[in-house]
């Protein structure tokens, strides 16, 4: 009878994509930010663009920087969600190829909105923008550490 050979080592795991994040929230028509969304919802929609429509965000306890006016579209401005509101990323900025975590128009506002009643209808769960601003955060401090190019010393001159 032949001895059996010990087993082989299992195969070391290849790490393509970090982990998804953790919702730990879960939406109902009860989330403090859904007549937020829904009352914002309905202003906008009678707006042309989102120009005039910056001191209502603000109110509402979304962030926006200043106003880039464009003569040919009008202008724009960044707008981050509240820190309590679900995920800009996950909601709607994902399907976006640049500005993921910030809206800069009407369409994107309506898109935000729309998603964020369209999970409170559904019992979905969420990360809040506050969970993915520390999960950003924190990445970028691992790529930091990870980089021991920034903290080597200079090499000598020849």
């Amino acid at each position: 009878i032949a001895a059996q050979s010990p087993a082989a080592p299992p195969p070391a795991t290849v790490a393509t994509q970090p982990p998804a994040p953790a919702k730990s929230h879960v939406a109902s028509a009860a989330s403090p930010w859904v007549d937020v969304c829904t009352d914002l919802l309905a202003a906008i929609e009678n707006q042309k663009g989102i120009m005039g429509f910056r001191n209502r965000l603000v109110k509402a306890g979304f962030r926006c920087g200043q106003p880039i006016v464009k003569c040919s579209k009008g202008g724009y401005y960044e707008i981050s969600v509240p820190l309590t509101f679900p995920c800009c990323y996950d909601v709607a900025g994902k399907d976006y190829a640049s500005n993921q975590d910030m809206l800069r128009s009407k369409p994107q506002l309506v898109k935000y909105f729309e998603a964020c009643l369209a999970l409170a209808q559904s019992g979905g769960a969420y990360r809040t923008q506050s969970e993915r601003d520390e999960e950003r955060r924190a990445a970028m401090e691992s790529s930091d550490d990870d980089d021991d190019d920034d903290d080597a010393a200079p090499a000598p001159a020849p």
